[in-house]
């Protein structure tokens, strides 16, 4: 090309008011990229760190968000809409009991999908078996539902409130 021609002077033109636009572009699409994959590690990050104590509130702010940050990702969609449809079931229907059993095989195929989806290579068994929850955390939860329903039956007027005096 005969750079004292009109097109080069015309590309040279272009590329000097289009080049710094399309470097711009490219940067905020690649920071909207990360941030993406951000997010979505945080969901799975938490999600893993509190799959054996799924009353957390962080477990349910991380299930939350699933929909909003894996849009378009229809494997972890789906697998997130089978495992709430579980959750949502109704505790006095007749297939609560079922729907409890089904529950860590639902949250496991979650959690490996969205693993899969972040290129991670965890097997569903080692998500299955994995995590900690000590037993005092477990005792120290029922303890507090106990207190607290003993509490509201006792707010509610169904439960007396027993005094003891004691003389000296």
């Amino acid at each position: 090309m005969n750079p004292s021609s009109a097109i080069f002077g015309w590309a040279v033109l272009a590329a000097t008011f289009l080049g710094p636009i399309f470097a711009v572009l490219a940067s905020r699409y690649l920071e909207w990229r990360k941030e993406t994959k951000d997010r979505q590690l945080y969901i799975f990050r938490t999600l893993m760190a509190t799959r054996r104590a799924q009353l957390t509130v962080e477990h349910v702010t991380a299930l939350n968000l699933i929909e909003i940050d894996f849009k378009g990702k229809s494997d972890v969609l789906n697998a997130w809409q089978e495992y709430f449809r579980n959750l949502c079931c109704d505790p006095k229907s007749e297939g609560f009991q079922r729907a409890l059993n089904e529950r860590p095989q639902l949250l496991t195929k979650l959690l490996h999908a969205i693993a899969r989806n972040l290129n991670y290579n965890i097997e569903q068994l080692d998500i299955m078996s994995g995590g900690y929850y000590p037993q005092m955390f477990y005792d120290n939860l029922q303890k507090q539902q106990e207190i607290q329903a003993l509490l509201a039956e006792q707010i509610s007027g169904k439960r007396p409130l027993l005094v003891k005096i004691v003389r000296s």
